[in-house]
């Protein structure tokens, strides 16, 4: 077989960027696990992103903490950037996320 695109991981980042790829391209996704045991599925609901503007540094400090030296630099710097429009899109294409009594994200 013949594939245009192979992504490798059914989590949310796999599906989001499978959702973003013209839809002539012929399309793999695989993952190593089972369909329900990825992080997204683990998540249950839940997502950490900087919910300001003004917050994306302390969210930077806070995953390169958390990753004890293993993340790059470079990768946390754009997810922290991304995060919020990226969920937004989730939000507009239907996807839910826990959220608070004030409608916050969880």
């Amino acid at each position: 077989m013949q594939y245009d695109v192979i992504i490798v991981g059914a989590g949310v980042a796999g599906l989001y960027a499978a959702s973003k790829l013209p839809k002539d391209k012929k399309v793999l996704i695989i993952n190593k696990r089972e369909t329900f045991k990825c992080n997204s599925f683990y998540a249950q609901g839940g997502v950490a992103l900087a919910r300001d503007r003004e917050d994306i540094p302390y969210h930077i400090k806070d995953t390169l903490d958390a990753g004890a030296g293993l993340c790059n630099e470079e990768a946390v710097n754009i997810l922290s950037q991304k995060s919020r429009e990226v969920i937004d899109d989730l939000i507009n294409n239907g996807f839910e996320f826990d959220k608070d009594k004030e409608g916050n994200l969880l």
